[in-house]
């Protein structure tokens, strides 16, 4: 009868530890051959995965998102191309993410990643953090210098954000 049917994803968490959002591509496999995309989420967030940057553990709970890792013809149809869990908004973890960032007490890189990520995720709830892309010879999806200048670029950056934004 059955065997084991593999799907390759990318699933993204969110570090309750240092607050980064990472993604990470990982095998899921399943009895049978079109499981729901419920079971896919529910199978990869049981995985065994600390954090690359803390080295925590990353909880079931703080996995929030899950993606095909390329071009698939088919996606199981209850469940969307991403599907969101995060317990915050986004705009709460934005605010969160740039107090760290403007206060200096969260890492610069790991800071900029993970509002990058969120600005790829959910950038119509975020559209104030596009400044924070576009600084010029900053490629966020590129390679970029952690120097002492690129930290106070993406510090200035947040400060404003932050003071831009409603209370």
């Amino acid at each position: 009868m059955g065997g084991q049917f593999q799907f390759e994803i990318v699933a993204s968490f969110h570090c309750s530890t240092c607050r980064c959002i990472r993604e990470e591509k990982t095998m899921v496999c399943t009895p049978v051959a079109e499981p729901l995309g419920s079971q896919i989420f529910t199978l990869a967030s049981q995985q065994n995965r600390k954090c690359p940057v803390c080295g925590n553990r990353i909880a079931p709970e703080d996995q929030c998102a899950i993606r095909p890792a390329c071009a698939i013809e088919t996606w199981p149809s209850e469940l969307p191309w991403r599907w969101n869990r995060i317990q915050k908004t986004p705009r709460q973890a934005e605010r969160e993410l740039l107090r760290g960032l403007a206060s200096g007490s969260s890492d610069a890189y790991e800071t900029y990643r993970s509002l990058y990520h969120l600005w790829c995720t959910q950038n119509s709830a975020v559209q104030e953090l596009r400044p924070l892309f576009r600084i010029p010879g900053i490629e966020p999806d590129g390679r970029l210098s952690v120097t002492e200048a690129f930290k106070g670029q993406v510090r200035s950056s947040a400060i404003a954000i932050l003071a831009s934004l409603p209370d």
